[in-house]
Formats: structure tokens, sequence, C-alpha cells
């Protein structure tokens, strides 16, 4: 009985403490938020590709390719448009094929392969609407593969000869920069590996600032520490230095322990998916180039200074480590939770974007393949300059919350006064 008095007693303390039930509140409307906007991107992906709407170049004009098209076009519900030049085609659709010369050629002679050519643009970083671009390119040449025999038949009058595969050579142009789908998918992956580091370092700072500062102030040692002739900003930028060092011990050995517990888990049978592994890793640094140091080390500073002055704004108006702890944790979700939703979201990549994500900070990755992939130092220019402005004026806020009583009593919750 006495177990069950303290646990319920336990649960009744948690439900009664407004910060804990606005963190519940809080999370729930941030991922619901997540899950609305990931459906909305996964709704328009589909969307795109339900409407297959196809640009076709024909570098050659032949009876078989004209009844193809006009089977093409029938099968995708008028889908297809021909034009004349690639450049005209590129200004109007996301999807070009190109029907090379000696198409018509591969497909009546035994042993040759049919190959289309493929564009596709790209203007966004969503995971979800690339796959879905490129999957539209693949399902016109699976459809084709499928009415090039019954095309052959009836113009020629023979017999259903065999099925041929056309084969799709597929080329991305992001954000006007032409590349192979190889280069594009190694470094989004860089970008969303980056960002997730970024992220999950970001939480483990704020958790450790808020915890720290809000210990002290219970163990008494906080007003001490405030009492000492040395100015508060400096106390506020020894606190968020504190909280980096820690965050980035802690960070260090979890993904050291993380990548030892993956080597002792490969089996000796395992040696070409290590291989493979090591590949794709040396495939994603070769594309991204020497830079991509850069691309994770100034978004993890910058992160870490700005989450610890999160966290030191959390512990500071906490009144004691159990507050500090609920209002930290949905800050550590939110990191996280934004790596997610820019891998569903398709948002156009604009200014607005750019600082949203520089803002945010933990996005900032994204922002620097963009500059990649674009060829252009604008975002990387507009994205760092945002997240720095932001990390200072997070610092600030923290510095004038120290220069307050609230630093000493945190904030107070109104209790109901009992009748007498």
């Amino acid at each position: 009985m006495a177990l069950r008095h303290l646990i319920v007693r336990e649960v009744k303390a948690a439900l009664r403490n407004p910060a804990f039930i606005a963190s519940l509140v809080l999370l729930f409307i941030f991922y619901m938020a997540i899950g609305g906007a990931a459906r909305s991107g996964i709704s328009q992906a589909i969307e795109e590709a339900m409407r297959m709407r196809v640009a076709i170049v024909t570098e050659e004009s032949t009876e078989l390719v004209t009844a193809l098209l006009q089977n093409l076009n029938a099968s995708t519900g008028g889908g297809i448009r021909v034009y004349q030049s690639v450049e005209s085609a590129l200004n109007e659709n996301i999807h070009v094929i190109i029907l090379p010369k000696g198409f018509t050629e591969s497909a009546l002679t035994p042993g040759k392969t049919p190959v289309f050519k493929a564009l596709v643009k790209i203007d966004t970083l969503s995971q979800v609407a690339i796959q879905s671009r490129v999957g539209v390119v693949q399902s016109i040449a699976s459809l084709t593969s499928s009415l090039l025999p019954r095309t052959i038949a009836l113009l020629y009058n023979i017999s259903i000869p065999p099925q041929k595969s056309v084969v799709v050579n597929t080329t991305v142009i992001a954000f006007g920069r032409t590349m192979s789908i190889a280069e594009a998918n190694s470094l989004l992956n860089f970008a969303i590996a980056a960002m997730f580091i970024v992220s999950f370092i970001m939480g483990i700072t704020t958790s450790s600032a808020a915890a720290n500062t809000a210990i002290e102030k219970v163990e008494k040692a906080f007003e001490m520490l405030l009492a000492q002739p040395v100015p508060r900003r400096e106390i506020v930028l020894a606190k968020i230095i504190g909280a980096v060092a820690i965050a980035l011990l802690t960070g260090v050995v979890y993904f050291i322990a993380f990548f030892a517990m993956l080597f002792l888990m490969a089996s000796p049978t395992a040696g070409l998916a290590t291989e493979g592994g090591m590949l794709e890793i040396g495939t994603i640094m070769t594309y991204v180039g020497g830079e991509a140091l850069g691309y994770v080390i100034i978004p993890l500073v910058v992160g870490l200074i700005y989450s610890g002055a999160i966290g030191v704004i959390i512990g500071s108006i906490s009144s004691d480590e159990r507050i500090a702890g609920v209002l930290a944790t949905p800050i550590t979700f939110l990191y996280v939770g934004l790596a997610i939703a820019g891998m569903f979201v398709n948002l156009p990549v604009n200014t607005l974007t750019v600082m949203l994500y520089g803002v945010l900070v933990a996005p900032l990755p994204y922002i620097y393949i963009v500059s990649k992939m674009s060829n252009s130092l604008t975002p990387l220019v507009i994205g760092t300059v945002t997240a720095m402005a932001s990390c200072i004026i997070i610092i600030t806020i923290a510095v004038v919350v120290f220069n307050r009583d609230t630093v000493i009593l945190g904030i107070r919750w109104p209790k109901k006064r009992r009748e007498t």
C-alpha cells in the first residue's frame, strides 16, 4: 500500500506541475505540425507523380517513335508533351525525356537496348519530392518497355517480339547545376546526416546547460556566484562554454561508442557490406569535397552556443532542476524533429527559407548543400549570418534574464488559495 501511495504522489506531483503539462502540450502540437507538414509534402509528391506531366524531345522522327508517343500519351491520360528542343522543354516542365538518335534501330535490332536520356529539375531539399520526381522518369521507361513490343507488332504487322527493357540515363538539374543522381543523393544524404549530428548535440547542450544552472540554484551556490564581483554576462558566457564542452565530450563518446558497436556487431561474412559502406562514405566525400568539414563544424559551433544559451535561459527561469528538465525536453525534441521534417517538407528554397533555417540553426547544413549544388555563396552567407545574429540575440536575452530577480527565484506559478 505504501508503494502505491508513493507512486500516486509522484504522478500527482507531475500532473500538478504547469511546466510539465505545458511541455506535453507543446510536444503534441509540434509533432502534429511536423506530421501535417510531412503529410502535405508527401501528398504534393504523390499528386505531382499522378499528374504524370512529362516533356519528350525526339531527336529522330520515325514511324515507330510517332506511334510509341501516341500510345504513351493515351496510357498516361494526355500526360505527354512533345517539344522540339530541350531548352523549351525545361522552361515549362520538371521532367524531360530525350529520345536519342538510334532509338528505333535499338528497339528493332535483337541484342540492342533502347536508351532514354532524362533530365529532372530539383528545386527542393525534400527527399520524398526528389525520389518522386526521379520515379516518374523510371515509370515512363517501364511503361515504354511494356508498350514497345505491341507498338512494333501493330506497326510492322508481325508477331509480338520479346519485350525489351528500356534503360533511362537520368541527370538532375539541382538549383540550376547539372549533376548525376549519385552526386545529388550523396549531397543530400550528407546534409541529412550532418543535420542529425548537429541536432543531437544541440539537444545535449540545452539539457546540460538547463540542468546545471537549475541545480546550482537548488544547492544555493547560485546566489553565492552572483554575489561575487564578476559581471553577470561573464557568468552567462562561462555557463554556455561549460555546457558546450560537456556536450562535445558526450557527443564524441556517444558516436565513438555507436560506431564501435556497429563494428563489433559486424560478422566476418559482412565484409562486402562493410566495404559498400566505406565506398558510400568515400562517394559522399568525393562529391561534397574538402569543405565538408566546414559544413559540419560551422553549424555545430554556432548551434552549440545557441543551444547552450537557450539552456541557460531555461535553467535561470526554473525554480529547480525538475522544472528545467521538463522545459528543456521539448526543445531537445524540437531539434530532432527539424531533421525529420526536412526529409518530407517540400519548401521552396528562397531567401525567406534560408533565413528561417538560419534562425533555427539546426537545418543549416541543408543551406550549405544548396550553395554547393547551385555554385552560389549567397545561401551560405545569408544562412550563416542569420544564424550568428540569432545566436547573439539569444545570448543577449540570457544576459538580460541574469540581470533580473527571476534568475534567483525562477518563475513562480500562482497557486490557488485555500478557503478557510
